[in-house]
């Protein structure tokens, strides 16, 4: 279980705050009582971070040293959560360069600023389950199996994890890393994502276009990922403590013809879509993680389903697109998450 004593008044470093997870992991976090200070690009449009009214931390590109190194020194940090990445798959296909700066560089520049400052913060960096040499056979990855990229993101994730820990272990900074992928839930808007996807076509009334409806995710949601990392965070320092741990749902993924239906059931909408060729941006089409490392250690499971995850997307879009507030909304289910799933 999360320790609301742990968090409560604790100095915490957020970047990728404006993010769709970051700005979930943000409403989490003061919830729990903790200081948040944020750090990252000013949010885009439209975003969760906007619908909740936004906030005053300044906007800080993680490629930028010496203004990371400002922000670290302001926030005295407990904890430091680092979120902040190029997160999307095919935009590194694009942006390759921008990409590998963003996620390795940006990455190394945070663990120099806390290097430089002295301090002792716990920090937890999120890298990605797309970290481990997929030769698309269905394998679930244990946190031992071998690292590598075949696109730009995949291998920023794969360089980010041998470079960070090779950094703490130089340093003596206290850095674990959290692996998982596919997370889902209300208020996420980036392009090449299958739930918004869903969600602008239902909006538009255009066909959705799928390059693979057979492909396979561990689809979770935000709310279990973010309490995964909690729990982690906590634990940083403890003797045996694995530097490294998958979070998924543990079971085999759903399809993403699978997910379409689920949607559909939860806006009330029919969801039209076609099966357009593959482009010359190559995906895997099959992705598991093996959690049993995170369950064993930490004690920790996802309290939703992947059914369930999808469903509770679900449901905040289709109140959202019918007029309720997004933060009456976001608040609503966070407070069904912590009575019926967390509460000790």
């Amino acid at each position: 279980m999360v320790s609301p004593d742990f968090w409560r008044r604790r100095r915490v470093l957020l970047t990728g705050h404006t993010g769709f997870k970051g700005c979930w992991t943000r409403v989490v976090l003061e919830r729990l009582g903790a200081k948040v200070t944020g750090l990252s690009l000013a949010a885009d449009t439209p975003s969760l971070h906007g619908l909740l009214g936004g906030g005053d931390d300044a906007a800080v590109d993680i490629r930028d040293r010496a203004a990371v190194r400002a922000a670290v020194d302001a926030a005295e940090p407990e904890v430091i959560l680092h979120l902040a990445a190029q997160a999307l798959v095919r935009a590194s296909f694009d942006r390759p360069f921008e990409t590998m700066e963003t996620n390795i560089a940006g990455s190394l520049n945070l663990l120099e600023a806390v290097h430089a400052g002295g301090g002792d913060p716990a920090i937890l960096m999120i890298t990605s389950d797309k970290v481990y040499r997929n030769r698309n056979t269905g394998q679930f990855f244990t946190e031992d199996d071998a690292l590598d990229g075949e696109d730009p993101y995949s291998a920023s994730k794969a360089a980010c994890e041998i470079a960070v820990h090779a950094a703490a272990r130089a340093c003596r900074l206290r850095v674990a890393t959290a692996r998982a992928g596919n997370v889902i839930g209300g208020g996420d808007f980036a392009a090449d994502r299958l739930i918004p996807d869903i969600v602008r076509a239902v909006q538009s009334q255009s066909g959705l276009k799928l390059r693979h409806p057979e492909a396979t995710r561990p689809w979770q949601h935000v709310l279990d990922i973010i309490f995964g990392y909690l729990i982690y965070a906590e634990r940083l320092g403890q003797p045996g403590l694995p530097p490294a741990l998958n979070f998924g749902p543990g079971a085999e993924g759903l399809t993403v013809r699978e997910v379409i239906t689920l949607m559909e059931a939860a806006l009330g909408q029919t969801v039209p879509w076609q099966v357009v060729p593959s482009d010359d941006k190559p995906e895997r089409t099959r992705l598991e993680l093996d959690v049993a490392l995170s369950r064993s250690v930490l004690g920790f499971d996802n309290a939703l389903s992947q059914d369930d995850a999808i469903r509770w997307a679900g449901d905040w879009y289709r109140r959202y697109l019918t007029g309720e507030p997004a933060t009456r909304v976001t608040h609503d289910q966070l407070d069904t998450y912590i009575k019926d799933y967390r509460r000790g």
